[in-house]
C-alpha cells in the first residue's frame, strides 16, 4: 500500500515554481465598462498597497488586466501608477516593460523605452514580445526561414528544422552557438513536416502511471481489492477509463492516506490537465525521417526542433531523441521554456538548455556513447534541474568522439 500511495509524489511539483508570469501581450478590453474597471480597481488596490512582492506576483493577472483596461480607456496616468508598482514586483514582465517605456517616451523620456526594448531583446522568450521589442528598438528581426532544399555540395552540415512555428529567435540562438562550438555549417530550414495529432494528454499520462500501481496494489492486497469491489469499481473499467482510475485512486488516498496527500494528488491532476498534450517521440522521429528522405545524404544531419512535449514508452517526458549512428534527431523545447514552469522569462537560460540537448542528440547521431561525466553537456538529465546543473561544455572524452566522427576538432 505504501508504494501505491507514493505514486502521487511522482507528479506533484511537476511544474516547479508557482510564480505567475505576465501575459505575453496585452488584451483588447475596450468593451470593459467604467463601473467594471472601478470594481476591479477596488479589488486590486488593497493587493497593491498591502502585499509584498512575492504575494503580489500571485495576483499579477488581475493587476495587469486592470492596467490593460485603463490603457484601453486612455487613462494612461492611472495605468502608469499600477505599472510602476507591478514592475517592481515582476521586473521581467517584458511586454509590460515595453508598455511602460512607450508611455515614458511619450512623456519625453525616450531613453527609458530604448533601455527596456534592449532588455526585452536580450531576455524575453515569446515571439510576440521579441518582435515588438525589435520594432521599438528599430532592429531588424530574423528573416523568414527558407524551405529545405537538396544539397548542392558535400560540406558537413547540421540542419535545424523549424517544426510548426517554433520560435525563430530560439533557433537562431541555437544555430549561432552550435556553429561556433562544432566548427561546421549549421542552417535553419522549414519543411512540410507536421507533428500531427497528439498521442496523449497530460491527464492520460498521469492515469497510465497511476493505473499500473493501482491494479498492482489490488492484485497484491486483498483488503484493497475488497474495498474497491465494495465501492463498485470493476477492473475492466480501471484498465480502460482514465477518469475512473484517477477517481478510484483519490478514494484510496482519502481512505488510507493523509489530507495533504489527497490535496497533493488533486493538485497533480489539475496540473496534468493543464499541461496540454504530448507526442510519442519515436513516432515523431520516424515520420520526420520519412519526410526528410529526399534530402538525406553523406555528412548531412537533421535535427527537428519543436515546442511540443515529447514522451516515450519508458519515459513520462523526453527532452529529445535521435537515431544512434543515424542522421535524424528531434528535440523539444517544451520543458525548457519559462512558461512551462510559470517562471519569469530568461532566454539565455533557454539557450543553454537547448544547446545541451542539441549536443547530446547530435552526439548520438555521430555514434558517440552516452557520457558518464555528470558535468558534461551530454550527461543524462532526470529533470530540468539536472539539465541546468550540468555544464554546457563537452567533456574531453565526448569532444574527442565528436572530433573523430566529424574529422575536425570541436570546442
Amino acid at each position: 500500500m505504501r508504494a501505491l500511495i507514493a505514486a502521487v509524489c511522482i507528479w506533484t511539483g511537476l511544474h516547479g515554481s508557482a510564480v505567475v508570469a505576465a501575459p505575453a501581450s496585452t488584451t483588447d478590453t475596450t468593451s470593459t465598462t467604467a463601473p467594471e474597471i472601478e470594481s476591479l480597481r477596488k479589488k486590486v488596490d488593497p493587493i497593491i498597497s498591502g502585499t509584498d512582492d512575492v504575494e503580489l506576483r500571485h495576483h499579477a493577472d488581475e493587476v495587469f488586466r486592470l492596467i490593460d483596461d485603463l490603457l484601453n480607456h486612455r487613462r494612461e496616468a492611472e495605468a502608469l501608477k499600477y505599472l510602476n508598482r507591478m514592475l517592481q514586483a515582476d521586473p521581467r514582465a517584458f511586454n509590460y516593460q515595453l508598455t511602460y517605456g512607450e508611455i515614458l517616451a511619450r512623456r519625453g523620456q525616450p531613453e527609458v523605452l530604448e533601455s527596456r526594448a534592449k532588455q526585452a531583446i536580450q531576455s524575453a522568450e515569446d515571439d510576440g514580445t521579441l518582435r515588438r521589442a525589435y520594432r521599438l528598438a528599430s532592429v531588424v528581426p530574423p528573416q523568414p526561414v527558407p524551405a529545405l532544399l537538396k544539397r548542392g555540395d558535400d560540406i558537413p552540415e547540421l540542419v535545424l528544422i523549424q517544426i510548426e512555428g517554433v520560435s525563430q529567435f530560439w533557433l537562431e540562438d541555437l544555430q549561432k552557438v552550435l556553429a561556433r562550438r562544432l566548427g561546421m555549417r549549421v542552417i535553419i530550414v522549414q519543411t512540410a513536416f507536421s507533428m500531427g495529432p497528439a498521442s496523449r494528454t497530460g491527464e492520460t499520462a498521469l492515469a497510465e502511471e497511476i493505473r499500473k500501481r493501482l491494479i498492482q496494489g489490488i492484485d497484491d492486497d486483498q483488503s484493497l481489492a475488497a474495498y474497491m469491489k465494495g465501492r463498485g469499481y470493476v477492473r475492466r473499467e480501471l484498465e480502460t477509463n482514465d477518469r475512473e482510475v484517477l477517481q478510484a485512486y483519490r478514494i484510496v488516498l482519502n481512505r488510507w492516506s493523509t489530507a495533504k496527500n489527497v490535496k497533493d494528488f488533486d493538485d497533480a491532476v489539475e496540473k496534468a490537465r493543464a499541461s496540454g498534450y504530448q507526442w510519442n517521440a519515436d513516432s515523431v522521429l520516424d515520420r520526420l525521417a520519412g519526410t526528410l528522405q529526399p534530402y538525406r545524404g553523406p555528412k548531412r544531419w537533421f535535427m527537428g526542433v519543436t515546442d511540443d512535449d515529447l514522451y516515450a514508452k519508458s519515459s513520462r517526458y523526453l527532452f529529445g531523441t535521435a537515431y544512434t549512428g543515424g542522421d535524424v534527431a528531434v528535440i523539444s523545447a517544451a520543458r525548457f521554456s519559462a512558461k512551462f514552469y510559470d517562471e519569469s522569462p530568461d532566454r539565455p537560460r533557454l539557450e543553454r538548455r537547448l544547446v545541451k540537448q542539441a549536443l547530446s542528440s547530435f552526439g548520438f547521431m555521430l555514434g558517440v556513447p552516452r557520457c558518464s561525466d555528470p558535468d558534461c553537456a551530454r550527461a543524462f538529465p532526470n529533470s530540468v534541474a539536472d539539465q541546468d546543473a550540468k555544464s554546457d561544455q563537452l567533456c574531453d572524452k565526448c569532444r574527442a568522439g565528436f572530433a573523430l566522427a566529424l574529422g575536425h576538432s570541436v570546442n
